[in-house]
């Protein structure tokens, strides 16, 4: 099974040594989400079951290390609306 953008997140934060509840704890959001709230989100996230913003790469790079270009590399080639670079 190939690699996916939220499984690649999860490979992240698990060799960070980090749980859902440790980076829900550090994430800050705007407006302020409830911590719970942070956890179910980071949880679709994970399952690419709701997408992945760049404005979330960059909040949680921000508590765990992200490479953003092999990110960007798992992202489906077929997504709509996704940079030219990524459909190409």
């Amino acid at each position: 099974m190939p690699l996916t953008p939220g499984a690649y997140l999860k490979r992240q934060r698990l060799a960070a040594g980090l749980t859902i509840a440790d980076v829900a704890a550090r994430l800050a959001t705007e407006p302020r989400w409830a911590e719970h709230a942070r956890a179910e989100w980071l949880e679709l996230i994970e399952a690419d079951a709701t997408p992945l913003l760049f404005g979330t790469v960059v909040a949680l790079g921000t508590v765990f290390s992200i490479d953003v270009v092999e990110l960007v590399r798992l992202v489906p080639p077929e997504i709509p609306g996704a940079p030219a670079a990524v459909n190409a």
